[in-house]
């Protein structure tokens, strides 16, 4: 194994030379096949970023370790870069259930896992509930996952899962057991257990799935943060948050409204300001297209088309298309809708419109239609729409294109917040968080102590749209500003003129690295700290081997150490002194009371901080004293 993980390194070693980095064969080939696997088409994009980024990565590790030469240097970016190249892990699951007609069914489901070696310990991920999902598309959304949570200053690595079936074909009752069982099967597995990984709705699975699987949780002293926190997109009885459902709708909304105000953007593609009568074509009216033409229209935005997978229509003076929703959520079609025309065609995007929105599926927008679009700004809401060929394409025409891994993200920010309201909720050590983040949960307190929100004018061009602009409103809005002026500045500063996506994952890359940089400086000091705490615990064992546990005790009252102070401090170890150490000592004392004593003070005391079975130890060694 070692044998071949070193060909594969020494593989990626030789596209570069010192400073340079030239996209691997495999991913290389996947720019020019558009049945290329979505993994590959979605890996181009990553290691375009690392080509044009790969120099400063090297350059600015060289300026943090003095001492490294350039072919170190070098090596040990290329390192990083093979060891976030695959998913962590991928699992496949099969599983029998019962039908409501008697029969039994055999389901299949997936779940990936990317990211874990960039410093994040905790996966992310949505599910999905669709007949063709398949392997490969959990693999390149996992993947995807990892890059958008880093692009928007989320620290968490990223996951996606899949459950292969059409979930109009069965019954709640049947829905229940299936999206049960394959949670089962995750967790007895290793998967989603809310430490590791954090699962948040996607295709056909809602709050009520979210609450089916936080249920399968067993019973334990943990349960009620753990079942908070496996989850996302929960109900708010659960500890869910208000309005999560329109929060990847939103996202979209802000960071089109956030590029259509900028001015040196609409000079460059010969656009006038704001979103009044602008002409927009959408691809699919599921819960995030319909909840994102509702905003559009409610700021004076036309729709002049739409697209479904059974069906478009094309009408320049305007599509009725709340009229088409309506009719959509009654018959699960539009077809029969005025105009429509029933077959599945790309000749829409041919059509003349301003803004143009994917917001179906992946690969919705392939080469040989890019270069007859006519739209001026493409919007990438569905994950992995446009493929590298494409997007090349688009580019070349100075478009705009907003890509998925920054505008599709509003419902991964909104996961996150819900993530870290469990842990502060629980009174846990919330993990290290950008400004934007703990501006946002300080925005919270306020806000709930007086009931009212701040919000912005953008923010008031919602209110109409059933809803009102909430804190997760205001949070979304103003991630999403703040990183789009980073891609800017990105993008600027590396002369990519409009390409956001390479702006965005270059964004990625760095913060990764950083991570992973930072995590190895926590390792270096974690490791000198273990051997403190070693030569303390040693120094204790030894005292305790020569003299008597009386003799101790005389000698700490002659220093004026009281034992209670000293059991207090022994026990509050702040990461000192881990519970086995502190057991170590006692034991080898073995005073009777003294270790009695001793547990129940670390009960009382580091009861949040203990797992499981270090509860069942501290309980085996009451018993055994007594």
């Amino acid at each position: 194994m070692a044998c071949k993980n070193t060909k594969i390194l020494n593989s990626f070693a030789q596209t570069t030379s010192y400073s340079t980095y030239e996209i691997p064969e495999r991913y290389r080939n996947s720019f020019y096949l558009a049945n290329a696997a979505l993994f590959d088409q979605a890996n181009w994009f990553l290691h375009r970023a690392y080509e044009i980024c790969f120099p400063r990565l090297v350059s600015r590790l060289k300026d943090r370790q003095k001492m490294l030469t350039d072919s170190e240097a070098n090596k040990k970016v290329m390192t990083a870069v093979h060891l976030l190249d695959q998913c962590n892990s991928i699992i496949d699951v099969r599983f029998p259930i019962d039908r409501e007609n008697g029969k039994k069914e055999i389901i299949r489901g997936f779940r990936a896992q990317h990211g874990l070696f960039s410093g994040f310990d905790t996966c992310l991920g949505g599910l999905r509930m669709k007949e063709d999902v398949t392997r490969d598309q959990m693999k390149g959304l996992a993947m995807v996952s990892t890059y958008k949570h880093s692009c928007m200053g989320i620290r968490l690595a990223g996951a996606h899962g899949g459950i292969k079936i059409d979930p109009k074909q069965y019954t709640e009752l049947e829905l229940q057991r299936i999206v049960k069982k394959y949670a089962a099967e995750l967790y007895t597995k290793g998967f989603c257990d809310g430490l590791t990984d954090v699962i948040e709705p996607d295709v056909n699975v809602g709050a009520r799935e979210m609450a089916w699987i936080a249920s399968i949780f067993p019973a334990n002293l943990h349960r009620l943060f753990l079942e908070k926190v496996m989850v996302a997109g929960k109900p708010t009885e659960m500890g869910g948050i208000d309005n999560y459902p329109r929060m990847a709708s939103q996202g979209i909304f802000f960071a089109l409204d956030h590029f259509i105000n900028n001015d040196k953007i609409l000079e460059q593609i010969n656009m006038t300001k704001g979103l009044e009568q602008k002409t927009f074509i959408i691809q699919g009216l599921g819960k995030l297209g319909s909840a994102l033409a509702k905003f559009l229209e409610n700021c004076g935005a036309v729709c002049v088309g739409v697209k479904e997978h059974d069906g478009y229509v094309y009408d320049a003076e305007g599509v009725d298309i709340q009229g088409m929703i309506r009719h959509r959520n009654q018959l699960g079609t539009i077809q029969n809708f005025t105009n429509v025309k029933p077959i599945a065609s790309d000749e829409i995007f041919k059509e003349h419109c301003d803004i143009l929105i994917l917001a179906a599926q992946q690969k919705g927008l392939i080469c040989y239609v890019a270069d007859k679009v006519k739209a001026k700004i493409i919007v990438e809401a569905a994950n992995c729409s446009i493929t590298p060929t494409a997007h090349r394409i688009l580019m070349g025409r100075s478009k705009l294109v907003l890509p998925d891994i920054y505008v599709s993200s509003g419902h991964s920010v909104a996961s996150y917040i819900e993530y870290l309201f469990a842990w502060r909720k629980a009174k846990k050590d919330l993990p290290v968080l950008r400004h934007l983040y703990k501006h946002i949960l300080t925005t919270f307190n306020v806000t709930k102590k007086t009931r009212q929100v701040v919000s912005s004018a953008t923010t008031q061009k919602i209110i109409d749209c059933d809803m009102k602009p909430d804190i997760l409103t205001y949070a979304i809005e103003h991630v999403m500003s703040e990183t789009g002026n980073e891609l800017l500045e990105i993008a600027k500063d590396y002369k990519l003129d409009l390409d956001l996506r390479t702006a965005g994952y270059i964004k990625s890359i760095q913060s990764i690295h950083n991570s992973i940089c930072e995590l190895k400086k926590l390792m270096r000091y974690s490791s000198s700290k273990i051997i403190f705490r070693c030569l303390v615990v040693n120094i204790l064992l030894l005292v305790v081997q020569v003299l008597e546990v009386l003799q101790i005790l005389e000698i700490l009252l002659v220093l004026g150490v009281q034992w209670d102070n000293l059991l207090t401090h022994l026990v509050r170890w702040d990461n000192l002194l881990a519970l086995e150490d502190v057991l170590l000592v006692l034991v080898a004392l073995w005073d009777s009371r003294l270790v009695f004593e001793a547990a129940h003070l670390i009960l009382e005391v580091q009861w949040d901080n203990l797992s499981v079975p270090e509860v069942a130890l501290l309980a085996r060694l009451v018993l055994v004293v007594r």
